[in-house]
């Protein structure tokens, strides 16, 4: 995977409101996210936690989650965008 190019992601987002794609992880990464998260929507919507599909702050109770939101490519990309002082106040997985 190469770097992000900061420059280049702030300018695209500046003129689409989206940076799109962003070469964050490895598809074989991005695969093991998927199998643990279709494997926590079914204890989620045991739980009564999912509501219409929906569900938040998932970054809070879920490891691999938070480990998505601190994935450096895509904390560079947004510190493109808005600076270096970061914190994720939610997420949010329609499925």
């Amino acid at each position: 995977m190469r770097g992000i190019d900061g420059a280049h992601v702030k300018e695209v987002f500046a003129r689409d409101g989206f940076v799109f794609p962003l070469d964050a992880m490895t598809a074989s990464k991005a695969m093991d996210y998927r199998h643990r998260l279709v494997a926590a929507e079914g204890a989620l919507e045991a739980a009564k936690i999912a509501r219409n599909g929906q569900l938040n702050q998932l970054h809070a109770v879920l490891r691999f989650v938070g480990e998505i939101a601190r994935t450096p490519r895509i904390l560079d990309a947004v510190e493109a965008i808005i600076g270096p002082n970061i914190l994720v106040w939610g997420t949010t997985f329609f499925i």
